[in-house]
């Protein structure tokens, strides 16, 4: 897709509530950043134009405890549920009674609402929904994405979202995946200050792949630099705004994955050889191929690496850049490292890797073991 013929947001998220509302059931997937939230605000924004009944829920923040969540479910639901609605308050007034009891009330609310029609049919607008599996540590609730999956699945319609893209599409395989679009220069439009150098913004679209978390401070910055490399490097120094995403954005994503040293060393080895297989890889991680893939495989899932054609690199390119000048080293890079990495990542075209670019189908996963234990090294 070119940077002139790129869907904008604005019109992707049109589309996608005119699809829910047609009966839909959509994933949405993007690494952390790329503004998923905000596009499934405006499916919201959309569909209440059309006048579409719709339940939003951001899970991150509802699915805390059985009770909570049960609680946030039942009274968005109610209204559209008649003639259940009195049912539904009654499993909201066991689970206020007796916490014990929410998970086994939470269940049998997503069992009415897989098997009762809505009185209102309604379309399921989710953030991040596979935070349901922060729950699955309570009782009764071992595979809660399953009944939730069920519910969600027996609605008018849905838009559902998350960052953990392997392990979306390992809950979710019947929902349909949507890759959230780049942003583009349409939905820059808006910022008068580059409308005269629609150059400067392809530059800047290209090296971020779009994603919302680096591209639009880079663009604040050549507002008044019009100039790519020199907005990256002064950027991407230690302390720097795209520093300082990056570095927030790794962590995030090697705290939501597993074995946290092994794959903080996976990280640092995929950032000295980038777009390099697992042949390539696994002697420099320290352990077994299979126990390497496994890592690989967990960082695929929370979305900090992306896979193609069996060859590994970071799923946003501007933090693959930060890795590449700041992991597995003990001091800062300097200027000039900073400098000649941002060159080189601008003549490769972006950083973006050999296999991606040959190929424009879905990113797939690594090979999953079989066996239910973590522990294989």
């Amino acid at each position: 897709m070119t940077l002139e013929s790129a869907v904008s947001r604005a019109s992707f998220a049109g589309a996608l509530a005119d699809e829910s509302s047609s009966g839909a059931k959509s994933l949405l997937l993007a690494p952390l950043g790329a503004g998923k939230t905000h596009t499934l605000a405006a499916v919201r924004d959309a569909l209440l134009e059309g006048s579409v009944p719709f339940v939003f829920v951001d899970l991150f923040t509802a699915a805390s405890t059985p009770e909570h969540l049960l609680e946030t479910l039942g009274e968005s639901v109610a209204p559209f549920m008649e003639p259940d609605a009195a049912a539904i308050r009654e499993l909201l007034a066991e689970g206020a009674r007796d916490r014990h009891r929410s998970s086994s009330a939470l269940l049998r609310l997503f069992d009415l609402l897989a098997t009762r029609r809505a009185g209102k049919p309604f379309v399921w607008l989710v953030d991040e929904v596979t935070e349901i599996r922060s729950l699955a540590y309570f009782p009764e609730l071992g595979r809660v994405e399953e009944p939730f999956a069920r519910a969600l699945g027996a609605a008018r319609g849905a838009v559902l979202t998350s960052s953990y893209l392997g392990l979306a599409v390992d809950l979710f395989p019947d929902f349909a995946r949507q890759s959230l679009p780049p942003l583009s220069s349409r939905d820059l439009e808006a910022v008068p200050s580059l409308r005269s150098d629609s150059d400067a913004t392809a530059a800047a679209i290209v090296i971020t792949h779009g994603c919302a978390a680096t591209l639009l401070p880079l663009v604040a910055d050549m507002r008044e630099s019009r100039d790519l490399e020199r907005s990256l490097v002064v950027l991407l120094r230690a302390g720097g705004p795209l520093e300082i995403v990056c570095r927030r954005h790794y962590e995030v994503l090697l705290l939501r994955s597993r074995g946290y040293a092994v794959a903080k060393r996976t990280a640092e080895v995929v950032a000295a050889a980038r777009d390099q297989r697992l042949t390539d890889l696994f002697p420099h991680i320290g352990r077994t191929a299979g126990a390497s893939r496994q890592y690989l495989r967990w960082l695929v899932e929370v979305g900090l690496l992306v896979q193609a054609k069996k060859r590994y690199d970071f799923a946003d390119p501007v933090v693959g850049l930060w890795a590449t000048l700041y992991l597995g080293r003990a001091d800062q890079p300097s200027d000039a490292e900073i400098r000649n990495a941002v060159r080189k990542a601008l003549a490769s075209g972006g950083g973006v890797p050999t296999a991606m670019a040959e190929s424009p189908e879905p990113v797939e996963l690594p090979k999953k073991r079989v066996d239910r234990f973590e522990e294989i090294d």
